[in-house]
């Protein structure tokens, strides 16, 4: 038995950060994240085989799920001058996850939708 389909993710987070210090213009960050992913699965459709052969192919509800969203961030952040810096961080985030229904012998759920992210990013502080 082979699904395939897509998979979109829309999340809302609410992140808080804190400097831990300036040292020779680099200054280090911690940072959490609160919020609401929803998942959805899209053109979701099951192939069954059967000694090799394509036996039946079903498509199977589209269904969207929504879960507790989380992410942990860190990084440093480096004065380039006139008020700019360059941001160096990593997040990893946790979506929850995403099933089309609550048969586990009909249904599709996934493992926990998770990522880790390398960013790059800039500042711009205002005084």
């Amino acid at each position: 038995m082979t699904d395939r389909g897509e998979l979109d993710s829309l999340s809302f987070m609410l992140n808080g950060y804190v400097d831990l210090g300036t040292w020779s213009g680099i200054t280090p960050y911690l940072g959490v994240g609160v919020g609401l992913a929803s998942n959805r699965l899209n053109d979701l459709t099951r192939s069954t085989y059967l000694a090799g052969a394509l036996t039946a192919l079903s498509p199977v509800a589209t269904h969207t799920t929504n879960n507790l969203a989380w992410a942990l961030m860190g990084g440093l952040s480096a004065d380039v001058g006139s008020g700019f810096a360059v941001d160096l961080g990593y997040r990893y985030i946790h979506l929850g996850d995403v099933r089309t229904r609550w048969d586990a012998a009909a249904g599709v759920k996934t493992d926990a939708l998770q990522a880790h992210e390398f960013r790059v990013g800039a500042r711009y502080t205002i005084d």
